[in-house]
């Protein structure tokens, strides 16, 4: 009867070990993604005068130009007018203010497009004020 015991015992605490075990291994592997990120970054910074947010980088240029000026500006230097991806990447961008984005409904009027080709979707909305400002570099 005493063995019962202690083999049930034994095995409760093999239970435990194993799940603490477990939960060390999940929390070695986020933090060995999350070096690997910062490492990343360390090796890849924005180039001088541009802003990082979410290891991307952005240009905010203070010279005013056309929607089309811009874009032409930004891929003379390997870059695109931003493509909003997330709320929280519209909201980085609002303390701007006067920036031009990626999306354009030239190719048919009020079918808004990002410059690479996807539509606006209605989780990322931007102020038609927003099309009326400088110039914004991504």
């Amino acid at each position: 009867s005493s063995l019962i015991v202690e083999r049930d015992q034994l095995q409760t605490n093999y239970s435990s070990l194993t799940a603490e075990r477990d939960q060390l291994q999940t929390n070695y592997s986020t933090l060995t993604a999350e070096r690997d990120q910062l490492l990343r970054e360390l090796e890849h910074p924005c180039p001088q005068g541009w802003i990082k947010f979410n290891s991307r980088c952005y240009f905010v240029s203070k010279e005013k130009k056309t929607w089309s000026e811009s874009r032409q500006y930004c891929r003379e230097r390997g870059a695109d007018l931003v493509i909003i991806n997330n709320k929280e990447e519209q909201m980085f961008l609002t303390v701007f203010q006067t920036t031009w984005i990626g999306l354009t409904d030239s190719d048919e009027e009020g079918t808004w497009k990002w410059v690479d080709g996807t539509t606006l979707t209605t989780e990322v909305r931007a102020k038609p004020t927003l099309l009326q400002r400088e110039t914004d570099h991504r």
